[in-house]
């Protein structure tokens, strides 16, 4: 159906991918800044602890975000500290490090933190492989406009060769029939000036008239 296509195509996108990654950084926010509002001096005021943790709060998410965003410029090394010190915030806003605690409550602890590193890992290399398979698209998209643009280039020069050429041979044609009528012509004025009684061609009709004078008094000396 449609729309099962159209919700394949909404959660393998890098849209989806881009979504998980905001919802993931909202909620660290509120962890982090829980818990450098614990750690932070007593002796300052509430608007300014408040301001200066959700302010803290917010960049080190934001780093988080643009340090798994940008695999590809900065290695794969950073983003995965940078997982791990996420996991670790999440033990410590769990207090996993605290005494006293059942096995099954640390084991709880140290879960959901190696589970937010684990995401964080995990989307910094799905994020860099969807963000290159997306510019290997938009490179052959783009490669494909521009063999489009060239076909269309190429098939109207093809055209207006193909047009000039016809012409051409139209030309050829007529300047072939022209060639005949001359050759025609000039036959025709060859033979006005051939001699009628010796039948011996003169270079002009001046010529001509000279030499049918000259060979008809010879033609009749002789036949006296």
């Amino acid at each position: 159906m449609k729309i099962f296509e159209i919700l394949g195509k909404a959660i393998t996108s890098m849209s989806a991918i881009i979504f998980v990654l905001a919802m993931v950084v909202a909620s660290g926010t509120f962890f982090s800044h829980t818990l450098f509002y614990e750690v932070f001096p007593s002796g300052m005021t509430e608007w300014e602890k408040s301001i200066a943790t959700w302010t803290l709060a917010c960049a080190w998410e934001l780093t988080v975000l643009l340090t798994t965003v940008n695999t590809n410029y900065i290695g794969k090394k950073i983003p995965i500290a940078m997982a791990v010190c996420s996991g670790l915030i999440i033990l410590l806003f769990l207090h996993g490090f605290d005494g006293g605690l059942s096995l099954l409550d640390y084991f709880k602890r140290f879960f959901i933190g190696i589970l937010v590193a684990y995401i964080n890992i995990v989307f910094s290399s799905l994020f860099l492989s969807a963000w290159q398979e997306s510019r290997r698209e938009k490179t052959a998209e783009e490669k494909l406009k521009e063999l489009e643009l060239l076909h269309e280039e190429q098939t109207r020069e093809l055209v207006k060769t193909k047009s000039e050429l016809d012409q051409s041979k139209k030309d050829f044609d007529q300047l072939f029939l022209l060639t005949e009528e001359l050759e025609k012509f000039k036959k025709m004025e060859l033979e006005k000036l051939i001699c009628p009684h010796c039948n011996q061609p003169q270079k002009s009709v001046f010529h001509l008239s000279s030499h049918k004078a000259l060979c008809n008094a010879k033609q009749q000396r002789n036949e006296n």
